[in-house]
């Protein structure tokens, strides 16, 4: 059994200049040139989520002691770091990390990637976007049954305060 993404599209007129610079599909309508906007693909259920993302994960390595995560490359590199290793992967790779495995991910600038999750992963990323008080990160990820494994990176305006009084 495979999995194919229906991806939704939106259509706004713009001119053949348009299209060679963006380099987006077009077609064309009633003597219009149509470019197609790609809008990422999403689905939540019961048990698990599907969200296609771009950008890096937490900085630190970190553990869900009871979910299970997956990744799966559509474009560019992503670069996982685990308590033992490292390993970077492209288009086409999915990558699976089991409960209990520490882990982080950056992503390439232009990397682009399905992200599968349980519903309480989903909800961590959430409470975590709600609250960006790093100070707050270890609680909400216990909340969550996961665990920050590092100290939190310091912000560019703490590591200026050390050095002011170093």
């Amino acid at each position: 059994m495979s999995f194919h993404s229906n991806t939704l599209h939106t259509f706004d007129g713009v001119g053949a200049a348009t299209q060679a610079a963006t380099n987006q599909p077009a077609l064309h309508w009633k003597n219009q040139m149509i470019r197609m906007k790609h809008t990422p693909f999403s689905a939540a259920g019961a048990s698990f989520e599907i969200h296609e993302w771009c950008g890096s994960g937490p900085a630190t390595l970190h553990v869900h002691h009871s979910d299970d995560e997956a990744w799966h490359v559509l474009k560019g590199e992503l670069t996982f770091r685990y308590a033992d290793r490292s390993e970077t992967v492209g288009p086409g790779t999915t990558v699976f990390v089991p409960a209990g495995t520490a882990h982080t991910y950056i992503a390439a600038h232009d990397a682009r990637y399905l992200i599968i999750l349980t519903p309480r992963l989903s909800a961590l990323i959430a409470a975590l976007q709600a609250d960006r008080d790093p100070t707050h990160q270890r609680e909400i990820y216990k909340r969550f049954n996961s665990e920050l494994l590092e100290p939190r990176p310091q912000s560019q305006d703490e590591s200026r305060h050390t050095e002011a009084r170093n």
